[in-house]
């Protein structure tokens, strides 16, 4: 009986990694849903006798994660409001889970990898369809037409938020990743099939006139390309001219996008004489939080407090006030203070770190040190931990799972050796 709910708890969770592709383009209930069931499930597995996990949680993710999700937790006991804060932060550790239930299913189940390669192709090809369709027609499947807002946004609604480019531009790594793993030794177009990836999640990205994630579609393709021995250096090159070209082509073709591209950026950057960091909105959003630091650097004011505070007197500035301060680490830093952003901007160094390390050794020594795959799939941490670049809540359910799905992975190849090369 044991071994049967072992089996029956397996398949669920492979179940559901699989389906997370697709539940992420339904909106936030369906993936964080999933994922609350994927960690009830693996801590169950957890209870059996015969399964030694000790070495899991001696890892230093593990570690690393435990250690932020205390402060996080210190954050919110000094809240200015603990029983709101502790909605965001109690049950944050369910991402722990989420990344140890598939690093767990992929070494007992050979599959999962192909079966998520397949969840991707049929995602990505229905949402690229749908964009193009949109784009050209003004409404897509569903019907949803191009807002005022001007950009695509295919199944995900309004684009008000923008959520198409964001949710393209930071998968497609993971998704490149796998297929690199999986195939690219053995499947000499594979390179040209992920290479087809990411330029398309750039083009995405600009027909859904997002321009941070424009911007963030870069890191994976530069890595990809750059800081890869897929290619050599004449076609490093002319990949370069013709991945330049097609943007251009697209930006100076079409007029909205032009606009939100140059002029727009240009009016919020430069304003009444000022200079702003990304807008003034931006920046009001980014000195109110900064503030909130201020007054309490080691815990800041609490998990989800900036939306009810940023109108008190002592962090007020006018038009500042939003339901998060659209920065990761101004965020973390106002609401959680010092530590948890040392923890995760230290994370970004490392990865940094790994990123230009190996383009130096490819540039240099033409050499490379981490495996293709390896280097897709921290791109994509890259991606969510880039600094220089509005971002959404930190806290918020949709973007975690995001966050926190490639780490199953990462921690698969590392453990089997899978990350560097001999």
């Amino acid at each position: 009986m044991i071994s049967k709910n072992r089996n029956i708890l397996l398949s669920l969770i492979t179940l559901l990694v699989i389906l997370i592709p697709p539940a992420l383009v339904t909106g936030p209930f369906l993936p964080d849903l999933f994922i609350s069931i994927i960690g009830i499930s693996y801590i169950f597995l957890n209870f059996e006798k015969n399964l030694n996990l000790k070495k899991i949680y001696q890892n230093k993710f593990v570690i690393f994660f435990l250690s932020f999700y205390f402060f996080i937790i210190i954050s919110t006991i000094f809240s200015y409001e603990p029983l709101i804060s502790i909605e965001s932060s109690l049950f944050y550790f369910r991402f722990l889970f989420f990344s140890l239930a598939i690093y767990f299913v992929l070494h007992k189940d050979n599959n999962l990898i192909k079966y998520l390669i397949i969840s991707f192709s049929i995602t990505f090809t229905i949402i690229y369809f749908d964009s193009f369709l949109q784009f050209s027609l003004g409404k897509n499947l569903t019907g949803y037409p191009i807002d005022d807002h001007g950009g695509i946004n295919s199944f995900f609604g309004s684009n008000a938020d923008g959520i198409l480019g964001s949710y393209i531009v930071r998968t497609s790594p993971i998704f490149c990743s796998l297929i690199a793993y999986k195939y690219i030794d053995n499947f000499d177009y594979s390179k040209y099939i992920i290479l087809f990836i990411l330029i398309l999640a750039s083009i995405i990205s600009l027909f859904s006139q997002e321009r941070t994630a424009f911007a963030l579609s870069i890191i994976p393709l530069f890595a990809f390309v750059f800081c890869t021995k897929e290619f050599r250096v004449s076609q490093k090159i002319l990949l370069l001219i013709l991945f330049t070209l097609v943007i251009a082509l697209v930006v100076f073709l079409n007029k909205d996008i032009f606009l939100r591209f140059f002029t727009s950026i240009n009016d919020q950057i430069f304003s009444n004489n000022k200079i702003f960091i990304f807008s003034e909105l931006h920046q009001a959003h980014y000195i109110s939080a900064l503030k909130m630091f201020l007054s309490d650097p080691f815990t800041g004011i609490g998990p989800k407090m900036f939306r009810f505070y940023c109108d008190n007197e002592l962090f007020y500035v006018q038009n500042a006030c939003s339901t998060h301060p659209h920065n990761t680490y101004i965020q973390l830093l106002g609401e959680t203070g010092i530590l948890s952003f040392l923890f995760i901007f230290g994370l970004f160094l490392i990865v940094m770190f790994m990123i230009l390390k190996q383009y130096i050794y490819i540039l240099f020594k033409n050499k490379s040190v981490y495996k293709t795959h390896y280097i897709l799939i921290i791109s994509s941490l890259l991606i969510s931990l880039w600094p220089l670049a509005p971002t959404g809540n930190f806290f918020n359910n949709w973007i975690n799972v995001i966050y926190y799905f490639p780490v199953g992975f990462i921690l698969f190849f590392i453990t089997n050796n899978e990350t560097k090369f001999n």
